[in-house]
This record gives C-alpha cells, sequence and structure tokens, in this order.
C-alpha cells in the first residue's frame, strides 16, 4: 500500500523488526523507462523457506499497485549483512527498507541510521498496538519512538502429552497443567511426568545450536528482572 504524496517515503515505513522488521533507509528513485512508480530498494537476509515466503509477499505487492515497485537484495546472513547494512547507511547509500533483528535496533537508531515509524500513518493502514503483543509491540520503540515493527517472532512453548500427564496427577480439573510457581515445583512436575512415561519427564527444543541455547538462557535470565 502506497503512502500519500505529502508523506515521505522515509516516513511511511521506518525501523527494524523485533525479532525481524523492516527499515526504510535512503531514497526513492523512478522505475527505468520513465515510468512514475517509485522503486523501493529492499534488502533482507531471508533464504530457504522463508525466503520464499517473503519473495511470494513481495511480489503481492508489487502485482496489488503501481504507484512503488519493491526490488529486493539478499544478502549473506550475519555479520557481513550488519555491516554492508551499517555501511551503506552512513554513507548515504542505505537501501530504502530494510530487515534487522531487534536486538540490532538499539545499535542503529541512536546514530541516525534509521528513522521513526509515522505511528499515526501506520495507525490509519491496520497496524498499531492492537496488531501484536504487547512485548512484541513495546520492543520497538526506543523512548517514545517507534523504530521497528516486527515481521516475527521466536517464542518458547511449553507442548505436553495429556495422557501421560493425567496419569502422573499433574494436570488440573481442566486437564491443562497445573500452575508452577518455582523451579522447584517444576522439577518435581517433570519427576511425576518421567515416572509415569517410564522415559523422559522433560525434553528441550527442536534445535540443537547455540542460538537457541541463548535465547532460552537470556528468557530465564530476564525473568529474574535482570537486563543484559
Amino acid at each position: 500500500m502506497a503512502p500519500p504524496l505529502e508523506l515521505s517515503r522515509r516516513r511511511f515505513l521506518t525501523g527494524a523488526a523485533a525479532l525481524a522488521g523492516t527499515a526504510f533507509l535512503a531514497s526513492c528513485a523512478g522505475l527505468p523507462g520513465g515510468t512514475s512508480a517509485r522503486t523501493l530498494q529492499f534488502w533482507h537476509l531471508l533464504s530457504g523457506a522463508d525466503g520464499v515466503t517473503m519473495s511470494g509477499l513481495i511480489d503481492g505487492v508489487n502485482a496489488a499497485q503501481s504507484d512503488y515497485r519493491v526490488r529486493p537484495t539478499v544478502l549473506a546472513w550475519g555479520e557481513p549483512y550488519y555491516t554492508k547494512l551499517a555501511m551503506a547507511a552512513a554513507g548515504g547509500r542505505a537501501p530504502d527498507v530494510s530487515i534487522m533483528h531487534a536486538s540490532r535496533v538499539v545499535g542503529y537508531a541512536p546514530g541516525g541510521l534509521l528513522d521513526t515509524w509515522d505511528t499515526a500513518r501506520l495507525a490509519e493502514l491496520g497496524v498499531d498496538s492492537s496488531t501484536f503483543t504487547e512485548a512484541i509491540w513495546r520492543k520497538g520503540f526506543i523512548g517514545d519512538d517507534l523504530y521497528s515493527v516486527a515481521l516475527d517472532a521466536h517464542p518458547f512453548i511449553l507442548m505436553y502429552n495429556t495422557d501421560i500427564c493425567d496419569a502422573a496427577g499433574v494436570l488440573d480439573s481442566d486437564g491443562k497443567l497445573r500452575p508452577v510457581t518455582s523451579p522447584e515445583e517444576f522439577l518435581e512436575m517433570a519427576r511425576a511426568v518421567a515416572g509415569a512415561s517410564e522415559s523422559h519427564g522433560l525434553s528441550y527444543g527442536y534445535l540443537g545450536d547455540g542460538a537457541q541455547m541463548w535465547r532460552l538462557f537470556y528468557t530465564l535470565y530476564t525473568q529474574h528482572g535482570l537486563e543484559m
């Protein structure tokens, strides 16, 4: 959806994601051939299945209107991407919109490498705090300014076998896990489940990489009210 003429491109979409979002960083240029449509340069680091999904979204946006065209560039994930993004922004040659992890926003925004979102315009387009959980929406703010609008998030969820947990006596009257108020109580519950299953009472994760371990540690650490 294109912004009105009185709204600059930099004000229409600005920021970086939570977990991943988009940021407008530079000026738009017209398309070759003398068309009036503007080109939005879009950098992202999505490959694999998420890259296919993003390509489909971009194709849909380009096909839905003729005011502008989104032109994506896919770069290598990690430090090479963020180094190029910072250097391009500092040198005045940044893409119009880009994706970054929310943890990076606090390093980019104070240096003037990102603009703020126009929250009033976003609300007109149906994007506001009601669209997200409170924690994800607030993650995009630095002070009173919104720099980041999340494309996705990576929550940890707890799944349990209701038959085994029922046999272990750890379900409430609604068939859900009883509330746990301490680590000791959680371990006691896991031991009861292990006894009922005659095997493991608790397992973690679907990926054994360092990023998953870090996310879990960071989650538990900050639940104590601590900050990194």
